[in-house]
Parts: structure tokens; C-alpha cells; sequence
């Protein structure tokens, strides 16, 4: 995997559990067969159904805007809107963490399991705790 393979899910499993993002890396996918990500892509297919996504392979964006000097991260049920500004400081951090992604995906086996109680709802608990 190369810098450019990199999408928002890499980054969100990195900041939620490491681990989440080593098999998912591994093409682990149990999220398919939890109820709270099927709430969220009804959610998703419901309330902004007047944008169409813009598949990027990595990653895919719900709406395209050209020039791009940030974002802005629409959350549907609570239906709260947060505009994000790209300046050299995000860049900075976007590298940085796209290159803490590639050094965990990296390594030969999972890291270890955060605590217990952060892993309500998570769709990987199963592999993580059927110890």
C-alpha cells in the first residue's frame, strides 16, 4: 500500500483502535453484518440524497467542491455541520498521520486491544475478545 491508497476510513480506524485498522488493511470486514452501520448508511442514503458520491478508490466523497480550501463534515442524525479549513498545519497532520497508517498496516501482527469498555458496537470485537 502506498501513500495515495490512503482513505478516510485508514484514518478513522487509526484514531478509534489501531487494531480496527490492521485488519481492515488485511481486507477484514465485518461491518457488513452490524446494525449500527446499516443505521448509518440509511442515514447516509436518506438525508442527503441530492449529492451523488464521487468515487475516488481509496476514498469517496459525498460532495465535490473546485477550488478545495477545506471541507465540511455534515453529520445527518444529529444534523450538525462543521466546516474544517486546509492550511499547512492539516497538511502537516494529514502526513503525518497517513504516515503512522503505512507503519501500522506494516507491521507483522495486530497491535494489541485497547480497553474493553471503548469497544461497545464495534463490528470487530468478535476477533478481538473470543479469546
Amino acid at each position: 500500500m502506498d501513500p495515495d491508497d490512503v482513505g478516510g476510513v485508514h484514518i478513522k480506524y487509526l484514531y478509534h483502535c489501531c487494531r480496527q485498522l490492521w485488519l481492515f488493511a488485511r481486507g477484514f470486514r465485518p461491518e457488513g453484518h452490524s446494525a449500527l452501520v446499516q443505521y448509518g448508511e440509511a442515514v447516509h442514503e436518506t438525508r442527503y440524497d441530492r449529492y451523488r458520491e464521487v468515487d475516488l478508490g481509496a476514498a469517496r466523497l459525498d460532495n465535490l467542491g473546485v477550488p478545495v480550501r477545506g471541507g465540511v463534515l455534515h453529520y445527518p442524525a444529529t444534523r450538525r455541520t462543521v466546516r474544517m479549513v486546509f492550511d499547512p498545519q492539516r497538511r502537516r497532520q494529514a502526513e503525518s498521520d497517513i504516515a503512522t497508517v503505512l507503519d501500522t498496516i506494516s507491521q507483522p501482527t495486530a497491535p494489541e486491544r485497547i480497553e474493553r469498555r471503548r469497544c461497545t458496537g464495534c463490528s470487530f470485537s468478535d476477533y478481538c475478545w473470543s479469546e
